[in-house]
């Protein structure tokens, strides 16, 4: 990770007092989406309450000169990464997102956000902070984009007990493309073993095919399901 440089003249050499940016800590109240305000040390400057709320804090939680490694849940894990970020923020000046999957408080959900930092500029066009925003990854499909359909949030809530955890990572696979030679080396198991359970999967789902099961998947929306065993915590900038 790069160090900062504190001379740099285009950092602000001021803090952020919070009456200035009172207008903006207003709009940013308002918000059901995790918004908040940093100063160019990473130290918390506010953030409201649905970020309080993603990391499963108290409302009341005094959040104002503390760094994400401060913070008592699993979403400081990546602070390493998040410093980096908003070090690139503050050198570039200018919006740089990142893409992540996290379990982002104690017991909670693995779950993907898209978290985007902007720089806190000054009249002079000095960086004075980072203002950072997240919201859930919207997903699409370009099937779904030619079938005017709209974008979707992946759901880890499994809809139905029907299939077992085996039969939902081939239901996932094929939805996804794969091939049951594909299914073998993703797997590592039998060519036999994957055509068996696609049989049981048709048999419950009273289909014969792969097209009749793609449509009685989209008609109950399990190409929007993604359980939790399946996703692995990640970090990558998307700028």
């Amino acid at each position: 990770m790069a160090a900062r440089n504190d001379n740099d003249p285009s950092l602000g050499s001021q803090p952020i007092c919070i009456d200035q940016i009172q207008p903006l800590v207003q709009f940013l109240s308002c918000s059901n989406e995790p918004w908040g305000i940093k100063d160019i040390e990473s130290k918390f400057i506010y953030a409201n309450n649905a970020f309080h709320d993603l990391l499963g804090l108290p409302k009341n939680f005094a959040i104002t000169g503390l760094k994400d490694s401060d913070l008592p849940a699993p979403y400081s894990d990546f602070y390493m990464e998040y410093q980096s970020h908003e070090e690139s923020v503050l050198k570039d000046k200018k919006l740089i997102s990142s893409f992540e999957i996290k379990q982002y408080r104690k017991y909670g959900d693995i779950e993907p956000y898209l978290f985007d930092k902007f720089p806190l500029l000054d009249e002079e066009g000095n960086c004075n902070g980072i203002v950072f925003h997240g919201r859930k990854f919207i997903f699409f499909s370009i099937k779904s984009l030619l079938s005017n359909k709209l974008p979707y949030r992946l759901s880890s809530n499994i809809p139905t007990s029907k299939y077992t955890h085996k039969e939902w990572m081939i239901i996932i696979l094929m939805l996804n493309g794969f091939t049951i030679k594909s299914m073998v080396n993703y797997l590592v198991i039998s060519d036999r073993t994957i055509r068996k359970r696609i049989e049981r999967i048709y048999k419950k789902a009273n289909v014969n095919c792969l097209d009749e099961f793609i449509t009685y998947c989209e008609d109950n929306s399990f190409n929007q399901i993604i359980p939790q065993y399946l996703l692995k915590e990640t970090f990558n900038i998307v700028n």
